[in-house]
């Protein structure tokens, strides 16, 4: 695996429709700002089976992958979306109310490579949830206070995918990668 050294363009779209061993489907994804960091964590499951005294087997499973996002900015509508809050259309204020329910979205970005490659990623199904926002007063020094968004991937019901990730530099994977963005 190639060391990374940059990352690019967050995207993200709604997923529109997502049935067992049907198909999936998404509405048009969009950029959110300018990105600062994507955290990737799998939620591994590991399991060891002992027998006469001794370990004789193992076994791991992934059951979701929590990410979380961070970028120059979410616009106040991006959001919305992606958490399942209502927007006035007239004033374009964003209301909150305790049942709002996130959707599940897909989430897109490229990361450079140290061998002048990229990495192109696409996690599939997940939702994103309120995560905590500190904004503090200008003090002496600049001090950035970037957004960020907490989100839990799981695999779809059509296929069973989480995450698709392919490099630049891979035989074939130019026609792939030119539309990455445009569509999931």
């Amino acid at each position: 695996m190639s060391t990374l050294v940059g990352l690019q363009d967050i995207y993200y779209a709604k997923m529109t429709n997502d049935s067992i061993g049907g198909t999936t489907t998404y509405g048009t994804p969009k950029k959110i700002g300018h990105a600062i960091s994507v955290d990737i964590n799998p939620n591994v499951e590991t399991a060891t089976l002992y027998g006469d005294n001794t370990a004789v087997a193992t076994r791991a499973k992934l059951k979701d992958i929590s990410i979380t996002i961070e970028s120059d900015k979410i616009p106040l509508e991006d959001r919305a979306i992606m958490l399942g809050h209502s927007i006035d259309s007239i004033t374009g204020a964003v209301t909150v109310k305790g049942d709002d329910k996130a959707p599940y979205v897909a989430i897109m970005f490229k990361a450079q490579t140290s061998e002048d490659t990229e990495q192109f990623y696409k996690f599939y199904k997940g939702k994103f949830a309120p995560s905590q926002q500190t904004i503090e007063t200008e003090g002496e020094s600049i001090n950035w206070q970037t957004p960020s968004m907490d989100g839990t991937f799981i695999a779809r019901d059509s296929d069973g995918k989480i995450y698709d990730m392919v490099d630049s530099g891979s035989s074939g994977a130019a026609t792939l990668v030119s539309n990455w963005f445009s569509q999931v």
